[in-house]
């Protein structure tokens, strides 16, 4: 047996459903979620049905036209994932498919693991009809991501941004020093031959023509964060 090891964020990609739950007025019964291995960012979909059409649309439309399509893509043995539209799929976007073991949930940990986690979430915050559990998922997801990771020591968010969030505590209890969020000072702009464009300045001056070499040092910063961040993980 061998262990899932991936080097850098969406090159194997974990996915798996749960429910069905009590139907909500938005017709969804069951979850799909799907995790990066590697940075252990994750992100959960209401569906209505658990065909592999729906299951389909949330790894292409979803997930691969927003973070970038996987290397691969790990599922249990069930027929939404082992269906001929799944096969073409991976087949047309160059994805491996990797299958758990049969009656061994333990080779995708990663999405047991965040299910029962979101399953608390949706328990503590769900009302009496039980009807409303689909509401707050993106919520759910967004507060599982800020969080500390116990295995990575950093957040989901983090390693896969390369930048830190600003969440609702910030709102509170502001201290950029302490959270390397510098305020905006003022606001300038730029005119240019195509339009006038509103920039919002740090601390430093920015004329028109320092904008591209401030990219590239973002760039550059972001690169060094993510390759710390992989180190520690690695």
């Amino acid at each position: 047996m061998l262990y899932l090891t991936p080097c850098r964020p969406n090159q194997i990609i974990t996915t798996d459903l749960t429910g069905p739950f009590k139907k909500t007025a938005r017709g969804n019964t069951d979850i799909q979620i799907i995790c990066d291995s590697f940075t252990k960012f994750t992100e959960l979909y209401a569906i209505p049905d658990t065909k592999a059409p729906q299951v389909a649309q949330n790894v292409v439309d979803e997930w691969s036209c927003t973070n970038g399509v996987p290397e691969a893509v790990l599922s249990d043995g069930c027929k939404q994932y082992q269906s001929k539209l799944m096969d073409l799929i991976f087949e047309y976007l160059d994805i491996k498919k990797l299958k758990t073991t049969p009656f061994h949930p333990q080779c995708d940990g990663q999405s047991e693991r965040s299910i029962q986690t979101i399953k608390k979430m949706i328990k503590a915050y769900i009302d009496e009809d039980q009807n409303d559990w689909d509401l707050n998922l993106k919520k759910f997801a967004f507060a599982y991501n800020t969080a500390v990771h116990s295995v990575t020591k950093q957040t989901p968010f983090e390693m896969m941004f390369g930048r830190r969030p600003r969440i609702p505590i910030d709102v509170v209890f502001h201290n950029s020093e302490v959270q390397d969020r510098f305020p905006i000072l003022r606001e300038f702009k730029i005119i240019d031959d195509h339009s006038e464009i509103t920039v919002l300045e740090d601390y430093q001056e920015i004329v028109a023509k320092n904008m591209p070499e401030l990219a590239k040092n973002y760039l550059d910063d972001l690169k060094e964060k993510l390759t710390k961040s992989y180190e520690i993980v690695s």
